[in-house]
């Protein structure tokens, strides 16, 4: 047996992975490495007060959310390929079980990849949510990371994903869990090692202090963190969940976690990932999976997951696991305000004594993956790795022809201009679905892919990092980007500069039909080609929701200047500004010479834009 990315040094170590019950406590759910004793300390006071009337009128968004997003009763549920908000990094491999999942296929008909968590309840299996598996899909695991920038301990295929075969129904979200299956076993270490299954009567009292853990956003406009986040939060009694607006079909198979005043949560990246808690004997039990919520961490809007204990049946008809039957309880485990409490001393007492039986015989130096070669940047990108200005082209080693092995290569691409951007536009990327180029602009979420045969392009105005990592298996024929520092005032397709006459000019929004990107700039000078003043037709407007168009929304400024430069703007008078939606018709200006400037306010709510006819009267 081989695994991906590890040398066979480290096979003797855990020769005997098959023979281990690793669903006995001992074996599953104590890591090696402590949690951070202040993991529970004032868990309470960090969260607000609210009533239970509380409104969720938001739009939360998911990893795939803006992609398949699902509205109940007109809200946005965060559903991911749903990062922890309210928490704090994580004593790194202290969560050994947590998993990093980077998954390809069609939602919607629509070929997208995104992330997801996921638990290691064995070394063959992994447990995450249905609502991140989507057809035809493919995708790796990533297991042993922190930072997740260094791609963690061992990277693993995907060759089955099973989903509840009652996925959805009889209610939206209901039976939210999958199983996957792994192309080699898990290598178990001190920094992988699998969570223990509940039993079908493990249960907590409502107030029960357990943990979510994740790479998922720290807000809902927050950007995806590097290292991976803990938060304790609090069972919530179902009857009192249900009372939450939107919350009525919490169903059996459901649990809800958190807080009354909100501020702790999961959030989009965490789907799929663990809810733990801790029984009395110190060991960690896969309470719940990491399902849905309205926004996150909302007054009066709980995070809902998936209950474990309730889909064993599931998990042990696909995999053939149970879990250990000393997890069996007569009453539900109360872990009150005493428990939280004597948590510190007992995490650094009597917890750390607990050691997996797996661990006791390991040698004292686990081995580790080997270095992955260095790219070859002479052949990607003229030997160029950070990248200031210009433009230019990014591809994979041999492109057209298969890329090598074992690569591991990034580039940094960084603006200090505030006048310009960075566009990335990647034309064609055809890999294996192991190996990944990632795309991240620092002011929106990253983008992991693996089959792109559309151009698609990515804006920041002050960074984005690309990094292409292969695995050892097989190759395909790789990938094509182009990179451009532009100016920030023009982000549009033709000309910022018209003379137009009766027949008119048409101009239109970055990405038009499209949505524009958040910061999204455009100005176009216009004047009349006789002299004459210029007028405009609107063939269609949609831009941010608003009535009221000042610095909070997406606005297109009509200015009478004589050129659209940033000083002249400054002084110069406003005809009249547009936002929100317009309908189709006739403006007159009389201006002979107009600065068309479109400025998106950089928050999330965006639209289509605009296309309008520009003509002399």
């Amino acid at each position: 047996m081989q695994l991906v990315g590890l040398p066979l040094l480290a096979l003797a170590a855990v020769s005997n992975a098959v023979d281990i019950n690793w669903q006995k406590v001992g074996q599953c759910g104590v890591p090696s490495k402590r949690p951070n004793s202040n993991l529970f300390e004032g868990i309470d006071a960090r969260s607000a007060s609210a009533s239970s009337g509380v409104a969720n009128n938001g739009d939360g968004r998911s990893a795939m959310a803006q992609q398949a997003g699902a509205t109940v009763n007109g809200n946005q549920i965060n559903t991911d390929l749903t990062r922890v908000v309210g928490g704090q990094e994580a004593n790194p491999h202290s969560w050994p079980w947590q998993a990093h999942l980077s998954v390809c296929g069609k939602w919607y008909g629509m070929l997208e990849c995104n992330i997801c968590g996921g638990s290691l309840i064995h070394p063959h299996w992994i447990v995450s949510a249905a609502h991140c598996v989507p057809s035809s899909a493919s995708g790796t695991i990533i297991l042993g990371a922190h930072a997740i920038s260094y791609g963690g301990k061992q990277r693993v295929p995907v060759i089955k994903f099973v989903v509840h075969p009652s996925w959805n129904a009889p209610a939206m979200f209901d039976h939210d869990i999958a199983i996957l299956e792994l192309a080699q076993n898990a290598i178990i270490t001190a920094e992988v090692s699998p969570i223990c299954l509940p039993a079908a009567t493990t249960c907590f009292e409502k107030s029960s202090a357990c943990v979510v853990t994740g790479w998922g956003l720290t807000d809902e406009r927050g950007g995806f963190p590097d290292k991976l986040q803990e938060v304790a939060v609090r069972i919530m009694e179902k009857e009192k969940c249900k009372t939450f607006k939107g919350y009525e079909n919490v169903s059996p198979r459901m649990v809800c976690a958190g807080y009354e005043g909100g501020k702790k949560d999961a959030c989009a990246g965490d789907s799929g990932g663990p809810l733990v808690c801790r029984i009395n004997g110190g060991a960690w039990v896969l309470y719940g999976v990491v399902s849905w919520g309205y926004g996150c961490a909302r007054p009066g809007s709980p995070g809902v997951y998936a209950k474990v204990n309730v889909l064993l049946d599931f998990i042990n008809t696909i995999t053939g696991i149970s879990p250990d039957t000393n997890l069996g309880m007569d009453k539900c485990d109360l872990q009150d305000d005493k428990y939280d409490a004597e948590w510190k001393d007992n995490n650094n007492a009597l917890f750390a004594t607990l050691t997996p039986a797996w661990l006791a015989n390991q040698p004292a130096t686990v081995a580790t993956a080997a270095p992955s070669p260095m790219c070859n940047y002479e052949k990607s990108s003229n030997g160029l790795s950070a990248i200031t200005t210009g433009a230019g082209k990014i591809v994979s080693e041999n492109y057209p022809k298969p890329y090598p092995n074992d690569q591991k290569c990034s580039w940094s691409l960084k603006n200090e201009d505030p006048e310009l951007y960075i566009e990335v536009s990647v034309n064609k990327v055809d890999l294996h679905c192991n190996d990944r180029l990632k795309v991240a602009p620092k002011g929106s979420r990253s983008f992991s892919l693996c089959r792109v045969r559309r151009p698609l392009k990515f804006t920041d105005p002050t960074s984005i990092e690309i990094s292409f990592t292969s695995d050892p298996i097989q190759t395909r024929k790789g990938f094509t980007l182009s990179y451009v520092f532009k100016s920030a005032f023009f982000m549009c397709k033709g000309s910022d500069t018209l003379s137009v006459d009766r027949r008119g000019v048409k101009i239109q929004t970055e990405n038009y039909p499209r949505l524009y990107s958040a910061s999204s700039q455009c100005r176009w000078h216009v004047t009349g080609s006789t002299g004459k003043g210029v007028s405009f037709y609107l063939r269609l407007f949609r831009t941010e929701r608003s009535s009221t168009c000042d610095r909070n929304n997406d606005n297109l400024v009509i200015f009478d200047a004589p050129n659209c430069d940033t000083e002249t703007l400054q002084t110069a008078p406003i005809w009249g500004s547009l936002c929100g939606y317009k309908r189709r018709g006739h403006y007159f200006t009389n201006l002979k010479s107009a600065c068309f400037a479109f400025i998106a306010d950089g928050d999330s709510k965006r639209n289509r834009g605009f296309q309008l006819q520009i003509y002399e009267k």
